[in-house]
């Protein structure tokens, strides 16, 4: 790989890192395809009275079951299969967009996140109205312009959003840092 690569002028460089980029794209909505297809799984549901009781989903077990192959967090694999699941349904959008390498695992996560708790009409038509730029936007641009287009598009969900941010308003614990350090993090309005 290296020496061939060493044949290659700088323009030939840069796109062959573009491509596998989009490859590994590409093989990012394999990966969530198959957490969120594993989850539908009938050996993912617990009896109804284990999952009230302890909330074990079919997202929660599924999540488990992924951490423990991929030596990931169950945190983690939840995330693959609520990826997963959200493009199966009214975000095959994003899905198709990554599947085509025009966004990456990063951006797919990022329009996932802004969208999340919207309601459907609503995250839909976000979607429509920032995917078609997010391939020529960084993560951080991307997020900003799915508030813009929220607040745009439904001014009382974006004021609902806000009151709901700001009841959860917090200081974390100091966490150790490297080299004698400290750090808090404070989560609040902006004013």
């Amino acid at each position: 790989e290296h020496e061939s690569l060493e044949l290659l002028d700088d323009y030939d460089v840069v796109e062959f890192v573009a491509a596998a980029h989009r490859v590994a794209s590409w093989a990012h909505r394999l990966v969530v395809a198959g957490a969120g297809e594993l989850a539908t799984r009938e050996s993912m549901h617990a009896p109804v009275e284990v999952e009230l009781a302890h909330g074990l989903t079919p997202e929660r077990i599924a999540g488990a079951e992924l951490g423990l192959r991929l030596g990931i967090t169950p945190r983690a694999g939840q995330n693959l299969v609520r990826t997963g699941t959200a493009m199966r349904r009214n975000l095959a959008p994003t899905g198709d967009a990554l599947r085509a390498g025009w966004i990456d695992a990063h951006k797919a996560k990022t329009l996932l996140d802004g969208l999340d708790g919207l309601p459907t009409q609503l995250a839909v038509t976000v979607q429509d109205a920032v995917l078609p730029r997010a391939a020529r936007r960084t993560p951080t641009q991307l997020a900003a312009d799915i508030r813009g287009a929220i607040v745009h598009l439904d001014p009382c969900e974006a004021a609902r959003r806000h009151q709901d941010a700001a009841k959860g308003r917090h200081l974390t614990k100091p966490k150790v840092l490297p080299d004698g350090m400290a750090g808090l993090w404070l989560h609040t309005t902006a004013p």
